[in-house]
C-alpha cells in the first residue's frame, strides 16, 4: 500500500493542543500532517532556519488590523512562498479582508472543520505547484544555457534570424566568413550575408521553414564574407527559439565540392583569419583531427584555450574598430611564442586555440604561463590609447582512449572556465 507524503506543518500557538487540532483536522482528509507546535510569533524565525514548512498556522484570539504582518515579514525573509493561514473564534468578510491585505493567505475557524480542510488542501496544492512550476523554470533556465553553450560551441557555423534581420551568430559563423565581432552582423538583414543571386531562395526556405513547410533539403548557396568574398556553402534551415520567441537557424558548411574547383589561394583565404592568418575554426578542427590520429612527437598533444579577459570592457575603451587592432597584437604575441609542429587557430574574433606536441604537462604550463605574463606585461598601443591587458588560459591533455577532438575543446574550455571565475588573468 502507497503511504501518503507526510506535510510539514508549524502551529503557532499559546496552547500545544493547538497543533493537535490541526494535525486531526487534515488526516481526516487524508494528509499525513507532521505538526511542529511553536509557542509564540517569536519562535518562527528560529524554526525556519532548521526546515521549511508548507503550511503555517497562526491562532489568535481576536484579528486586530494587521494579525498576520510581522509573521508575514518573517515568512518573506526565510521561506517565501509559504501559505500563511490564520486560524480564529469567528470568522467575517471585513476580517478575511484584514488577513489578506497583512500578507496572510485566509482566515478559517475550528468551528468549520470542512472549510478549514478545504482552505488547507487549496493553499498546499497552490504551494506545490508554484515548487514545481519554479523547478520547471529552472530547468528551462538551465537546459537554454546549456543549448546556448552548445550553439557557441558548435563546430558549425549558426545563424539565428527573426523577421528576416539577424539576432545571434555563433563563433563558427563569424570565424567562417571573417568577422571578428558578432556585433558586426547582428540587428543587419539576414539576406546581406549571401550573393545576391541566392536571395530568392534563401528568403523562400525562410519563409516556408517559420511556417513548418520546408522539405529540410540544404541550398547550395555563396555567402559573403566580411572581405566581400564569395565563399560557397550548403545552408540548412530549421525552426527554433530564441528569447522565448521562433525564429530561424541557419546552419552552413562549407562546399568542398565547389571550393576544389577554385584556386587553392582563395580556398585559403577562406580558411584562415584575414587579420592573423590563424586557422579558422573549421579548417583547425580538420587539422586538429589529422594530427591527434598519430601520438605526438613531443609525447602528448595538449591543447590551450585562449582568451583575452574582459574584452568587452577594452571594446567599449577602444570602439569595435580598434578592438580589431587590439586583438592582431595579442595574436603576434602569440605567434611569437610559436613551436614548431604547434597548430593555432582563430574562432570567431577574441578566442585562439593551440595544440600543442609537449614532452610533458609541465611544459605546456611554462609555455602558457610564459604567454600570459608576456601579455600582462604589454602596453598595448590602441586607438592612441595605452592600454594593458591579461588572459587567461585553459591547458588540456589529450587523452586518445578516450576522448575525441570534441571532447578535448569541451574540457579545455572547462578549464578555461574554471580560470574565469577564478577572476581570470589565470593559467590553469
Amino acid at each position: 500500500m502507497i503511504q501518503p507524503v507526510s506535510v510539514d506543518i508549524f502551529v503557532i500557538s499559546p496552547k500545544p493542543d493547538a497543533a493537535e487540532s490541526v494535525s486531526q483536522n487534515l488526516r481526516n482528509a487524508g494528509v499525513a500532517a507532521r505538526c511542529e507546535w511553536l509557542g509564540s510569533e517569536d519562535d518562527l524565525a528560529d524554526a525556519l532556519v532548521v526546515r521549511t514548512p508548507q503550511l503555517v498556522f497562526h491562532f489568535v484570539d481576536t484579528v486586530g488590523d494587521a494579525p498576520c504582518a510581522s509573521l508575514a515579514a518573517v515568512r518573506d525573509q526565510n521561506a517565501a512562498g509559504v501559505p500563511l493561514i490564520v486560524v480564529a473564534p469567528e470568522v467575517d468578510e471585513e476580517a478575511i479582508c484584514r488577513v489578506l491585505t497583512s500578507g496572510g493567505q485566509d482566515l478559517v475557524s475550528l468551528e468549520s472543520a470542512v472549510r478549514m480542510r478545504a482552505v488547507a488542501l487549496r493553499e498546499l496544492q497552490h504551494y506545490r505547484q508554484m515548487r514545481e512550476l519554479a523547478s520547471m523554470q529552472n530547468t528551462a533556465g538551465k537546459l537554454e544555457q546549456q543549448v546556448a553553450t552548445l550553439v557557441n560551441e558548435s563546430a558549425d557555423a549558426i545563424m539565428l534570424v527573426q523577421e528576416g534581420i539577424v539576432v545571434n551568430v555563433n563563433p563558427a559563423w563569424l570565424s567562417l566568413l571573417g568577422y571578428s565581432d558578432e556585433a558586426d552582423l547582428e540587428g543587419t538583414p539576414a539576406l546581406d550575408t549571401f550573393e545576391e543571386d541566392s536571395h530568392v531562395a534563401i528568403k523562400g526556405a525562410m519563409v516556408a521553414t517559420n511556417n513548418g513547410e520546408w522539405a529540410g533539403h540544404s541550398l547550395s548557396v555563396k555567402a559573403v564574407g566580411s572581405d566581400e568574398s564569395a565563399v560557397p556553402v550548403e545552408a540548412e534551415f530549421e525552426k527554433a527559439v530564441f528569447d522565448d520567441e521562433p525564429c530561424v537557424r541557419i546552419v552552413l558548411t562549407l562546399d568542398r565540392s565547389k571550393t576544389e574547383d577554385e584556386p587553392r589561394d582563395i580556398v585559403e583565404s577562406s580558411e584562415r583569419h584575414p587579420l592573423t592568418g590563424f586557422f579558422r575554426r573549421q579548417r583547425f578542427i580538420s587539422e586538429m583531427g589529422k594530427h591527434l590520429e598519430s601520438p605526438s612527437r613531443g609525447g602528448l598533444w595538449v591543447l590551450a584555450y585562449i582568451k583575452p579577459d574582459s574584452i568587452a570592457e577594452l571594446r567599449e575603451q577602444i570602439g569595435p574598430l580598434s578592438s580589431d587592432d587590439l586583438l592582431l597584437e595579442f595574436a603576434r604575441l602569440l605567434q611569437d611564442q610559436a613551436r614548431k609542429n604547434d597548430i593555432y587557430g582563430q574562432f570567431g574574433g577574441d578566442l585562439f586555440m593551440v595544440l600543442m606536441p609537449r614532452g610533458t604537462a609541465r611544459d605546456a604550463l611554462a609555455w602558457a604561463e610564459n604567454l600570459r605574463q608576456t601579455v600582462a606585461r604589454k602596453v598595448f598601443a590602441v586607438a592612441e590609447k595605452s592600454l594593458s591587458a591579461t588572459c587567461t588560459i585553459g591547458l588540456a591533455r589529450y587523452n586518445a582512449d578516450t576522448e575525441d577532438l570534441h571532447d578535448l575543446i569541451i574540457k579545455a574550455q572547462k578549464t578555461y572556465l574554471n580560470g574565469v571565475k577564478q577572476g581570470g588573468n589565470r593559467t590553469i
